[in-house]
């Protein structure tokens, strides 16, 4: 997620499952799609996309490079924006309760095929009624799609191995991507409605929130994973510098 203002003075960024849904619909009145338009933001003060290209933003601000292509990735455009003089601003969440919602989201799409717009009502079935079920799918989903991780190692990363389940938007690491920015302000997700009151906006209902006995379940399904240590292990890492970045809101 990249939000920006037109001025270039501040801007927003995240990845999936930090409450950012919520704050871009609050600031723009919509969510916006993946590949929009300018003239989608022709009538307001910021231009932001979801998940998506930033392609939109870069176009605004005449940061376009010659090479660039129609998809251009957020943390590109993060460092040209910052480059212009953009204030940033990170939304973070706990990981552990950012990578279950995460997981669930991706358990959504692995059904979607099968059940189309009852992927939800499935995915509550299995995961309440028939967790064996719920773990079986994850494990051979996770064993599908293992491949070597050489990169892992610049990081001290333990096992060198990854999997796809910690590739994707809502549960991969990225912190440390942003850590290194000396005049970051950090937002935690539990604060998101004061932030986006604090720059002038009416907080619209969360999105995409997840019932607590399901999370629960969730929870302890993952935990149940024949490879669980590999993803403790890779999680590690983003809750070491989660801990590192103090919130704006609650910081001494």
């Amino acid at each position: 997620m990249l939000l920006v203002k037109k001025d270039c003075s501040m801007l927003v960024y995240s990845v999936g499952k930090t409450g950012t849904t919520s704050l871009l619909k609050s600031v723009l009145g919509f969510n916006p799609p993946p590949f929009g338009d300018e003239s989608l933001y022709a009538n307001l003060d910021y231009v932001g996309v979801g998940e998506g290209s930033a392609r939109v933003i870069l176009e605004h601000f005449n940061l376009i490079d010659k090479d660039d292509h129609d998809y251009i990735d957020q943390y590109e455009g993060l460092k040209r924006l910052i480059d212009k003089g953009a204030i940033p601003h990170f939304v973070i969440r706990d990981p552990w309760q950012r990578y279950v919602s995460g997981v669930k989201e991706i358990l959504l799409d692995l059904l979607e095929p099968l059940y189309g717009f009852n992927n939800g009502s499935k995915l509550n079935e299995i995961v309440l009624q028939d967790t064996k079920k719920c773990e079986d799918l994850l494990n051979r989903f996770i064993y599908l799609t293992e491949y070597d991780a050489v990169n892992l190692s610049r990081y001290n990363y333990k096992y060198l191995k990854s999997y796809a389940i910690n590739d994707n938007y809502h549960t991969r690491n990225w912190i440390k991507e942003i850590s290194h920015y000396s005049n970051k302000v950090i937002i935690n997700s539990t604060n998101i409605d004061r932030f986006t009151k604090e720059i002038g906006f009416v907080p619209v209902e969360y999105q995409n929130t997840t019932d607590k006995e399901f999370k629960k379940n969730l929870e302890q399904i993952i935990k149940n994973l024949n490879l669980y240590f590999v993803l403790e292990e890779y999680l590690s890492h983003e809750i070491a510098e989660y801990s590192r970045l103090p919130d704006k809101y609650t910081s001494s």
